[in-house]
């Protein structure tokens, strides 16, 4: 069964559960209407012993299995195991899964989304951090994953609560980019952008001569000259935005502060480079961090040693801090969230009292901070 949690939204059950709405149209982004509120969705996955067998010996190729949501089945979609080095389990244990509807049955989708992740959420015990920092992203005008959540059933094994993200595609780009066939590339693990990223997608050049304009700018010495050249190669409003949305929201493991969790975008449209932030399970614990912390990300010290660019980011911040990182808002929307969701994990409505107090203090304490920088 799905739960949906009406808000102060009219939709119902009834419109997300016939089995004409679950495939849709692709290329534009997933249904809003799945985002629109707290949703919860049953996923039964099945897998042959050998396909199982597979992904234990490698994890990370995907395998044709059966899935049923909400007792709708697809036939033969992709699967394969996710996480880093915190959140990664075997398929034995609790594993984070990716779910490819359309990599062995062309066209198959999920309410239009070819690709969603099931995450385990087994670094963040509310299961309500992705949600809550994802939505301040995208308030801040930064493009971040939209969020539900699911039960999981795994060959008859009941693995229990999961977050449901969208996945980093073109189905995702086409919702916040007129052309969504730049070229994508995954962060990876603690890697920067003077690496050879793993490119996700994109008919962009294929010799990443595009992350190599980025680097030389960031590394431009003469300090005038670089925020020059920053300006020409990189979406600079949104990078500000996305660097005091991570130091706001506490994003420890983000691009900012360890050269992690994140995706990079080269919008055909400007020209210009967008970073988009990822993994945000580990979010908001500690109230009094700083706000001026010493970044370790390349471009985010490029940008904060430029007058120009610390300027700008103070301003951010201190606008961020009175108009979107609003405790009133988070608040209401962890309550809606623990209806629904302590209906089948009743630890979600203790656990997620701490963080409450978390995001208040931070509030509060980021709003004292940045009033100096009006």
């Amino acid at each position: 069964m799905r739960w949906v949690l009406c808000c102060c939204f009219s939709l119902g059950v009834a419109s997300l559960s016939n089995a004409d709405a679950i495939q849709g149209p692709v290329g534009k982004g997933a249904d809003a209407r799945i985002f629109a509120q707290p949703t919860l969705f049953s996923f039964k996955i099945d897998l042959s012993p050998e396909d199982a067998a597979s992904l234990k010996r490698e994890p990370r190729k995907s395998v044709p299995a059966k899935v049923e949501v909400d007792g709708r089945e697809f036939a033969r979609l992709g699967v394969h195991l996710k996480g880093a080095q915190g959140s990664f389990r075997p398929l034995d244990e609790k594993p984070a899964l990716t779910l490819a509807f359309g990599k062995f049955t062309p066209g198959q989708n999920f309410f239009g989304l070819r690709k969603i992740h099931l995450n385990n959420s087994v670094q963040d015990s509310t299961y309500l951090c992705e949600d809550l920092a994802g939505e301040l992203f995208r308030r801040a005008g930064v493009p971040a994953p939209r969020t539900a959540w699911a039960t999981v059933e795994l060959n008859g094994r009941k693995l229990g609560l999961y977050v449901l993200k969208e996945g980093f595609s073109k189905d995702f780009l086409a919702v916040h980019f007129k052309n969504a066939t730049g070229n994508l590339y995954d962060g990876g693990l603690h890697h920067e952008i003077t690496e050879p990223l793993e490119l996700d997608s994109g008919d962009g050049s294929p010799d990443r001569s595009d992350l190599v304009s980025l680097a030389a700018a960031a590394q431009e010495a003469d300090l005038k000259v670089r925020w020059e050249r920053l300006q020409r190669v990189l979406d600079l409003d949104r990078f500000i935005s996305f660097m005091a949305t991570e130091i706001l929201a506490g994003h420890i493991d983000g691009y900012s502060l360890m050269q992690n969790n994140y995706r990079l975008y080269f919008d055909p449209t400007s020209g210009r480079a967008v970073f988009l932030p990822h993994g945000m399970d580990r979010m908001f614990y500690e109230p009094q961090a700083a706000l001026e912390p010493t970044m370790k990300g390349l471009v985010a010290t490029a940008v904060l040693t430029t007058p120009q660019g610390l300027a700008g980011y103070r301003q951010r911040l201190a606008e961020l801090s009175e108009k979107v990182f609003n405790p009133e808002w988070l608040t209401n929307r962890i309550d809606s969230a623990v209806r629904l969701l302590a209906q089948v994990e009743p630890l979600v409505a203790r656990e997620s009292q701490p963080l409450r107090q978390r995001i208040v203090a931070r509030a509060a304490c980021a709003k004292a901070a940045a009033a100096k920088w009006r």
